[in-house]
């Protein structure tokens, strides 16, 4: 679809990218003529000890792999772990289940019709079979920006080591939660893996870089699977100077939960009926009493602004929308069009 007329907040990537730190360097990477010549180095050495060492927690390159966007770690724990049946807890991003059916692996979703927030334990336990292989969870959860805490994955992550069960810990957008991150738990559970995207808070789609993050076993387990070459040199080089942009994330972090408050405030001020589920990532998950999302979305549509359907989403709600969080300018359009269309 051509999104050259509209203003885009169906997609949550980072509104203030790509920032000048990292044009800069693209323009000197591209400029070079290794980059056009050379094949990346299969290992991703310095690209791993990067983004080990800017992790911190003890990590160093043999817990990372590299991967061309997150979806391509998805797609190589599906290779690997998810064998037999996959619990997936629904409504959530899409992708899992994808690879799961690509690699002869059967979803069991569990739907969390009470948010993403609660304690999920009793439901998988009742879902758990001898055919379970793997749990994916989305944390913060996409769409609807819900959070588990630490304290319930590890509990959950502990019950699913003695059951011999992998868990995908996918922390997209755990830059704006991340007190809540897994990633101190791989020091003594084996069974975790952490998913990382660079693509949206970085803003970088075109490019796609993510990484994962587990114990060197496991990571020796994913790369056995993994294409060479999958990761091109701008990627890698981008992932090389991962702490270059570390400034820059705090910054749209800071900016974009300022923003996500100030858009909360005003819909629930401007819009009767609406209501919008608390969120811990950049985009909200809204539903306007008596109204569909497809009336939802096409009155908006009408009006220049694309959102995302809910209903896209396996389980997803037929009455939400999930809305990205973009600059001032454009969420005070976005707002003035609901106010228009939807206000008393």
């Amino acid at each position: 679809m051509d999104k050259g007329n509209f203003i885009d907040f169906s997609a949550n990537v980072n509104p203030f990218a790509p920032n000048d730190d990292l044009m800069e360097m693209v323009k000197s990477t591209v400029s070079k003529r290794e980059f056009y010549v050379s094949y990346p180095d299969t290992e991703y050495s310095r690209a791993r000890e990067s983004i080990a060492k800017n992790l911190g927690n003890g990590m160093n390159g043999d817990n990372i792999i590299l991967a061309n966007g997150s979806i391509e770690l998805i797609k190589l724990f599906s290779e690997v772990f998810s064998k037999g049946e996959a619990i997936i807890p629904i409504p959530t991003f899409c992708e899992y289940e994808r690879s799961c059916r690509m690699c002869d692996s059967d979803p069991i979703f569990i739907r969390r019709d009470g948010g993403f927030e609660e304690n999920p334990l009793p439901g998988i336990k009742s879902t758990l079979t001898p055919m379970t292989s793997s749990l994916y969870i989305c944390n913060p959860n996409n769409p609807t920006g819900a959070l588990m805490k630490k304290e319930t994955l590890r509990e959950l992550a502990e019950f699913l080591d003695n059951e011999d069960v992998m868990v995908f810990v996918d922390e997209a957008f755990i830059d704006f939660a991340p007190n809540e991150s897994v990633i101190d738990m791989l020091e003594d559970l084996n069974n975790i893996v952490v998913g990382r995207s660079l693509t949206k808070i970085l803003g970088i789609p075109g490019i796609r870089l993510g990484y994962g993050i587990a114990n060197k076993d496991t990571i020796e387990m994913l790369r056995n699977v993994q294409m060479p070459w999958s990761v091109n040199n701008l990627a890698r080089d981008i992932a090389e100077n991962i702490s270059r942009f570390n400034a820059f994330i705090t910054y749209t972090v800071d900016k974009l939960t300022i923003e996500r408050g100030y858009m909360i405030d005003r819909l629930e001020s401007s819009v009767p009926g609406i209501e919008i589920l608390p969120s811990n990532a950049n985009y909200i998950m809204m539903r306007i009493d008596g109204m569909s999302s497809q009336e939802i979305s096409g009155q908006l549509r009408a009006k220049g602004f694309l959102v995302r359907r809910c209903d896209s989403f396996r389980g997803g709600d037929v009455k939400s929308v999930r809305i990205a969080i973009r600059d001032r300018e454009d969420d005070d359009r976005f707002l003035e069009a609901m106010t228009v269309l939807f206000g008393s």
